[in-house]
Parts: C-alpha cells; structure tokens; sequence
C-alpha cells in the first residue's frame, strides 16, 4: 500500500503515523487525542484505559504511549491506586 522513496526521511514520516485496529491515526489526529485525554484527566473524567482505547479506536498500547508523551511534555499525571483513576500532581 504505501511505496517509501526515501528510507531515512520515509521512516520518520512512519514514525508520525500509529496503526490502529483498523485505519491509520495521523499524528495531527493522535495530538488532537492527547489533547482530548488530558482534558478528561484535569475533568477527573478519565475512566479505564480500556475505555479511552475503544472510544479513540486504538490500542491500549497507544493510549499508554499517549500518557506517556504527555508526562514527556512536563503534565505532571500520576494514577491513584485507591479510586484508580488518573489526575495531575500540584507543583
């Protein structure tokens, strides 16, 4: 389906695309997701990553890879295991 010209600069246009189950997120579209997923988490809205993953049509994976570049950017999320829910640390 996709024909790569260019190896070096190919891969990291790869790199901006996730496979999800059954289409392809652009890396506007998983931005727009991260945005969307720290909204729910400043809302204490966030359920169950399960949850997040079926609505965002995508893997539980790319929901975790997604806190996780959120974390890199400096969102201070932490999960609480007593009501086991997500939210942002104080500073």
């Amino acid at each position: 389906m996709w024909q790569f010209v260019n190896r070096e600069k190919d891969y990291h246009v790869a790199l901006l695309l996730v496979m999800t189950k059954n289409n392809i997120m652009t890396y506007t579209e998983r931005k727009e997701k991260e945005k969307y997923l720290l909204y729910l988490i400043k809302q204490n809205r966030l359920g169950s990553i399960e949850e997040v993953a079926e609505n965002f049509e995508c893997s539980i994976r790319t929901v975790e890879r997604m806190l996780r570049e959120l974390r890199e950017e400096g969102h201070k999320i932490a999960f609480c295991r007593k009501t086991n829910k997500y939210f942002l640390k104080n500073s």
